[in-house]
């Protein structure tokens, strides 16, 4: 079983007619007297609700061109494949898409990351389950396409690669002398 942070917002509104000079002594008038208690907003005024569910498990955050590096690096080394997650800005999308629906799953296994392929496909999997193997890269590349707001990977996964890239010291062996 994992963990998730799951954050709850609801929107409450209230509309008031106020008279006043201008709108900013409009808008003044109100603040005061919601900061007095004029004003108290409760289920009634109840709008929306949304929920946004984040995962608890530690990350190491880095650029794209880093886990690009990480992955190349694994592919050249014939290492196992690792997972790297990318996530994409709100504003790449049309609509409006938590962070989770905004993150990518990607394999060091696509072919952008390994030498002497013939293409530079780059296939992922959304987190959320709403876009499985969809092929990012030309998403990604277009003019107006889909831009990077960060790259992580799972910490236990990087720490494991880490020791993995880590040249090991060798003992040289003892020497009796007689």
């Amino acid at each position: 079983m994992k963990e998730y942070y799951v954050t709850i917002t609801e929107t409450l509104r209230m509309k008031l007619e106020v008279e006043a000079e201008s709108m900013n002594e409009a808008i003044e008038k109100v603040r005061d007297g919601w900061r007095n208690g004029e004003y108290i907003l409760d289920a009634d005024h109840f709008e929306d609700v949304d929920f946004e569910a984040e995962d608890i498990s530690p990350k190491k955050e880095m650029t794209y061109a880093e886990l690009s590096s990480l992955f190349r690096t694994v592919n050249d080394k014939h290492l196992d494949s690792i997972v790297g997650y990318v996530v994409f800005t709100a504003d790449s999308f049309d609509k409006s898409y938590n962070e989770e629906s905004r993150t990518y799953a990607i394999s060091s296994n696509n072919k952008a990351y390994q030498s002497g392929m013939g293409g530079f496909s780059i296939y992922g999997s959304c987190i959320d389950g709403t876009d499985p193997c969809l092929r990012m890269d030309g998403y990604m590349r277009a003019d107006n396409g889909w831009k990077i707001e960060k790259c992580y990977m799972k910490k236990d996964e990087y720490e494991r690669l880490q020791s993995e890239l880590t040249p090991q010291k060798t003992l040289e062996p003892r020497h009796l002398e007689r």
